[in-house]
């Protein structure tokens, strides 16, 4: 093909020099600084800037080669405890987590390749690529791209609240492309450019970040605005975190503890010094019961001491009976067996609610955990199921749903993995949550950074739909979110620790750009890039 003419042909990774693999690691080191909150709470806007200088000016196989590696790098950094998951979650030997972790990074690091080849395309045949068109192609295809988890460089601004006000724009991606022009920005200040190009890009950083950082200021203040005018809108929620070990060592020193006998412990004792709430989170966590065969008797008693519904997690099997054989009797006759058997037709990962003494509400968990939960792609693949799933897999719940309250209000339960998706709090909130509750059981993570990249995903949903997020966990990283995105002072509970966490937040009656459009403004960004390269195919350099 004409796009890779003229590069080494034996392997692709030899068009990437030394001089050009330094910034890659450059870029990988700072991003591992920044994420998922590092000590300079700007380094975001920054740390990218030696890979986009590196881009700056490619051609298709080099951007491709240096955008791939650059992406996997990236992921690495950020998710090394895909490492512990493989061994823990599934049990894998060392080399095969080791295989497992390095696939998946090169996997979500594709579309960092993809955005990079089409960036040395505009090179090679028209002007070189801009701050506006490189920005908008990244944060394209990391939109669009079917990642097996979810994540986002973005998440490493997540404690820059007023940066990240924007979320209720265009969501986590918009947010994500002003980083990434950020950078793109500094990168070509710090380029070898006509020094009327450096005053130019220079000036257009500092608008668009004072912009940024206005509006930020603006929505912050409309909503504390809001909460003062309208103190009744509240909903008050107490977590349980019971710190239930992930399995019980080899010498059975410390064994698996009853993940609701220790609930139900601090659910009483915590009641004996706080106010009813509106609601009490349980996380998910080892020991997890199966929904038909609860302690009714004692989860009733607990409601009743704690004065308020209980949210917990459950496994939910459903059953079907299964087809018998008929047996000959001596005389010829046939007949069933005395004994009708059943078998397993589905199991869910499902949250309860336990309200009146009944539970009468489920949820079914949408998205499930590749590998942990589910074979990836396996019901559209069901080879893959065959030679790498469990022989007992979850089934995918029938979609967002939400549970009632009393005083109506009403919250959209999220288990796990569900809080890195923006589309499905979308759902909730069109919906009509007034809150959204998310629970995890992060005991595996081998470092408490993985459990914040977690808490970060989940605090992006609260901007993007200005609802409170409460975060239930069960070892840390569980936190009381408003719709701000700010997290309530003295709701972040340490890692490692059995504790409980109660605070009333303010529900917004609010509808955000991004609830009423979603990601329009990315397909509106791509289609203006596409028509003004095409403009300009036979210009040699320019702004976009």
């Amino acid at each position: 093909m004409m796009i890779f003419s003229g590069f080494p042909k034996k392997y692709l990774f030899y068009t990437c020099g030394i001089r050009h693999c330094l910034p890659l690691l450059l870029s990988a080191g700072l991003l591992g600084l920044s994420l998922p909150s590092g000590p300079l709470f700007w380094l975001p806007l920054a740390a990218l800037v030696p890979f986009f200088m590196a881009l700056r000016g490619c051609q298709p196989a080099r951007g491709y080669a240096l955008g791939w590696a650059g992406g996997s790098l990236f992921w690495l950094v950020s998710t090394f405890w895909m490492y512990s998951g493989c061994r823990e979650l599934m049990g894998w030997s060392v080399p095969a987590a080791l295989i497992a972790t390095l696939l998946f990074v090169l996997y979500q690091g594709l579309p960092y390749g993809l955005a990079g080849l089409v960036c040395g395309i505009a090179n090679r045949y028209g002007k070189t690529a801009g701050p506006f068109f490189t920005a908008g192609i990244f944060t394209l295809f990391i939109a669009i791209w079917p990642g097996l988890c979810p994540g986002s460089p973005a998440i490493s601004l997540y404690t820059w609240t007023r940066i990240i006000q924007i979320a209720d724009i265009g969501g986590m991606h918009f947010v994500l492309f002003f980083m990434f022009l950020s950078n793109v920005f500094l990168a070509e200040i710090l380029s070898p450019s006509l020094f009327k190009e450096k005053i130019r890009y220079c000036t257009i950083f500092i608008l668009l970040l004072c912009l940024v950082l206005g509006y930020g200021s603006l929505r912050l203040n409309q909503l504390r605005t809001l909460e003062a005018s309208d103190p009744e809108s509240r909903i008050s929620v107490r977590t349980i975190q019971p710190n239930v070990p992930f399995r019980a060592d080899p010498l059975n020193q410390n064994p698996l503890k009853s993940n609701h006998r220790i609930m139900g412990q601090l659910t009483e004792e915590s009641s004996q010094h706080l106010a009813p709430p509106d609601l009490i989170l349980w996380p998910e966590g080892p020991g997890t019961p199966a929904c038909d065969n609860l302690d009714m008797k004692a989860l009733a008693s607990l409601e009743k001491i704690s004065g308020s519904p209980i949210l917990f997690t459950c496994t939910e099997y459903i059953y079907r009976l299964k087809k018998q054989e008929s047996l000959t009797n001596p005389d010829g006759s046939e007949r069933l067996t005395v004994i009708p058997m059943r078998e397993l037709k589905a199991m869910y990962n499902s949250m309860a609610l336990l309200k009146n003494g009944q539970i009468k509400e489920f949820y079914r968990k949408t998205r499930l955990v590749p590998f942990g939960e589910a074979t990836p792609f396996g019901e559209h693949l069901p080879i893959l199921r065959k030679f790498i799933g469990k022989p007992y897999e979850f089934n995918r719940g029938p979609g967002p749903a939400l549970l009632s309250l009393q005083d109506d209000l009403q919250v959209q339960p999220l288990i796990c993995f569900e809080s890195g998706f923006p589309d499905i709090s979308r759902s909730g909130a069109a919906l009509g949550a007034d809150a959204f509750v998310t629970v995890a059981n992060d005991g595996w993570f081998v470092h408490e950074k993985a459990a914040e990249l977690h808490l970060g995903l989940a605090l992006f949903r609260a901007v993007e739909q200005r609802r409170p997020m409460i975060r239930g966990t069960n070892t840390g990283m569980g936190a009381h979110i408003a719709a701000t995105g700010e997290i309530i002072d003295g709701t972040k509970t340490p890692m490692d620790q059995t504790t409980f966490r109660q605070a009333s937040l303010h529900v917004p009656d609010v509808q955000t750009p991004y609830q009423l459009m979603g990601n329009i403004w990315l397909w509106v960004l791509t289609l203006i890039l596409i028509m003004t390269r095409y403009s300009s195919l036979n210009k040699k350099t320019g702004f976009v």
